[in-house]
Order: C-alpha cells, then structure tokens, then sequence
C-alpha cells in the first residue's frame, strides 16, 4: 500500500510555500518528502545506506562481461590458428568431481556439491615465460649443464630449452 498526502500551496509569514508530497510505502517501510523534482527527505527504515550500494554488482558484472570476451577472443585465435595449421596450444582443464572422485558434469556444476580440481595439465608454453634454463651455477659460482630426469623439465619443457 502506497499513502501519499498533498499539502497545497499556502502562505506563511508572507512567504509562499511550494507543495510537498508525503510518500510511504507501508510494505516496505521506506519514506520520502519531496518539494516538486527536490527530495527533502528519503529514508528506509529496514535496509541499511550501506547496502543499497551498487559498485559491488558493478563490478562483477564488469569482471564477467571481461571473461567472456577473453572467451570469445580465445575461440576465434584458436580458429585462426586451426586454419593456418599452426598447433592450437591448451591450458589447464579444471572442473569439480564428487566425493568419490568422478567428475561431473558442466551442465551440473551449479546443482551439486564438489571440489575443484585440475583435469587436465596445460602447456608448459603457456605458463612460462622462458624456456627452462641449459646451465645452473654451482657453489663455486661457475656454470654447469642443468640434468633434467627423463629429459624434461618438471612442468614438461624439454631439457634442451627449445620450443
């Protein structure tokens, strides 16, 4: 229910005083005075200033919108390079399994409870800025050839450094 009271115009002390009107809505028990366009007065009585604040939503609208354009750019390289036959690198695949250790699926994300895990590795490419380094120095301060077990780096870059 929405009460609304209209004060006419009257004279006072040879002044002449503009109309206000009174408004409450009794549901949400929120007030406001106003003077024509000019607020005089708004308050809620249940809802804190504080969280009528919108930056918050703001923002993460912003960080989302953000993504998906990351997404969308992502996609379309990835068709580029697919069509000049240069090899389409891939990051890591993360994704949530149940307490047994079966993962579920995207479309179930939402709905069920789980733990976020990595999938799949990623390429090292896309994770390091350099190549894994040929040589180290030792405690004479003098360089030596970096032994990699297996002829890989840990994260997978071949010990060689080449890409």
């Amino acid at each position: 229910m929405i009460a609304y009271i209209y004060r006419p115009k009257r004279q006072r002390n040879g002044k002449q005083v503009f109309n206000r009107i009174w408004r409450a809505r009794l549901k949400l028990n929120g007030e406001a005075v106003r003077r024509g366009n000019e607020f005089l007065h708004k308050a809620s009585l249940l809802i804190p200033a504080e969280f009528a604040e919108t930056k918050t939503a703001a923002g993460r609208r912003r960080m989302f919108r953000t993504r998906e354009a990351h997404k969308a750019r992502e996609k379309w390289l990835n068709e580029v390079m697919q069509a000049a036959g240069i090899e389409i690198l891939k990051g890591r695949q993360l994704g949530k399994v149940d307490e047994q250790g079966n993962q579920i699926p995207k479309s179930e994300w939402k709905k069920k409870k789980g733990k976020w895990v990595q999938i799949a590795k990623g390429d090292y490419r896309l994770e390091r800025e350099f190549p894994p380094r040929k040589f180290q120095k030792n405690k004479d301060g003098k360089l030596e050839p970096v032994i990699y077990p297996e002829g890989k780096a840990k994260d997978g870059a071949l010990a060689n450094g080449h890409v």
